[in-house]
């Protein structure tokens, strides 16, 4: 039977994420490659949630909820995984001496 949310959709969404994220931290705005990754992660995924609807493993919404939960699931792992960035007035706090 059909199973929700597949498992290949939500996998390959979460690697375009992670991939996109990447990109952006890597290289300034207005990058030509920014965009290139962008294209290129949304028909990655796109071919593979396509690919698992003609095969008549999933249903559209199957893969839908699937990118939903990849993109979810990626951004919150990302949030909770990265440690928190000092502030420029926690690293000024802790350069000064103390009183």
């Amino acid at each position: 039977g059909f199973g929700f949310p597949s498992g290949h959709a939500s996998g390959a969404t979460a690697l375009a994420v992670v991939i996109v994220l990447l990109t952006f931290a890597a290289f300034p705005p207005r990058h030509p490659l920014r965009a290139v990754v962008v294209v290129a992660a949304v028909l990655y995924t796109g071919a593979i949630a396509a690919a698992r609807v003609v095969v008549g493993a999933h249903l559209p919404l199957d893969v839908l909820g699937a990118a939903l939960l990849g993109t979810v699931a990626t951004l919150v792992a990302i949030l909770v995984l990265l440690p928190e960035r000092a502030t420029a007035r926690d690293l000024a706090r802790s350069a000064a001496p103390p009183a």
